[in-house]
């Protein structure tokens, strides 16, 4: 296990419990005092974000570990200012689903029972609830485009805001520190989301982090998001709101014309040779604050 090997670096907790009774898994990588929260899976097709935190942490303690450079960056110096603190898969039930099929589904006839959007179980994005967890916060929740008014392999918002486990337990940890900014880690489109007309006026400094992540990784930066009823009730727009402090969307890994996950074997083009840098990137613009 990571922690075993890197006991300095990581500690290991839960956020809370999903659904189906998973846990949700937080690493804290590091042991500086100003901490950033990073998150991936929302969406249960998405796992690839998780695979990518996954492989960031393991990365990062190795080289702080051995006490060497990261491209430009230095990971003992950073790790020691700053925690990075990581939840690398919200989604855990809708992940197990696409990964291992319907059979693996605790509640069969539930999900059996529900609006199918999409091309079948690989492409599910929901909860097993049939909730899209990235429509659940409350900002703007009541604002938030639903053209899916049931339990739904995807776009469903909820009856109600944060009615999901998962989110309950994402906001209980967004609220449980100090955190300087966030991220939220999704697919596809190789494109960073950074403000919203609700906050942009609120939060200082932003865009010119957005810019500086775009450079690093070649992703476009996407203009302000200006409807409600398109950003609201997202994870990153609910901590600009709940906190004003920045947070991004950032979309991993080029379209291709499907809702299917891509091939894991292409992980490290598709992925890891653009955006491996860009937590010790965080974590630096972290100490700017």
């Amino acid at each position: 296990m990571l922690r075993d090997a890197y006991p300095e670096f990581i500690e290991l907790s839960s956020a809370g419990k999903s659904v189906e009774g998973r846990d949700l898994l937080v690493i804290s990588l590091g042991t500086g005092d100003r901490r950033i929260l990073l998150c991936g899976a929302h969406h249960a097709r998405e796992y690839i974000t998780s695979s990518f935190l996954m492989k960031m942490v393991e990365a990062y303690a190795e080289k702080a570990s051995k006490g060497q450079p990261f491209g430009d960056f230095r990971p003992a110096e950073l790790l020691g200012r700053v925690t990075l603190v990581v939840v690398p898969m919200v989604n855990t039930d809708g992940v197990n689903l696409v990964n291992n099929g319907f059979k693996a589904v605790s509640s069969q006839e539930e999900v059996e029972a529900m609006t199918m959007v999409g091309s079948g179980y690989r492409a599910w994005k929901a909860n097993i609830n049939g909730v899209d967890l990235n429509r659940q916060y409350p900002a703007y929740w009541e604002e938030k485009y639903d053209d899916v008014k049931r339990p739904a392999s995807q776009n469903y918002k909820g009856s109600a805001s944060a009615t999901e486990p998962e989110v309950q337990a994402m906001m209980a940890l967004a609220r449980s520190d100090d955190f300087v900014l966030s991220a939220s880690f999704h697919t596809k489109g190789e494109v960073i989301f950074w403000a919203d007309s609700g906050t942009v006026n609120a939060i200082n400094g932003a865009k010119d982090i957005a810019v500086r992540m775009g450079e690093l990784t070649g992703y476009e930066l996407m203009p302000v998001s200006e409807k409600p009823s398109a950003f609201g009730a997202g994870f990153e727009n609910w901590f600009r709101q709940e906190f004003l402090r920045p947070a991004f969307c950032i979309e991993l890994t080029p379209e291709d014309g499907t809702d299917e996950p891509h091939d894991d074997t292409e992980f490290d083009s598709l992925v890891w040779e653009k955006v491996k840098y860009i937590g010790l990137f965080l974590a630096e613009e972290a100490l700017k604050r």
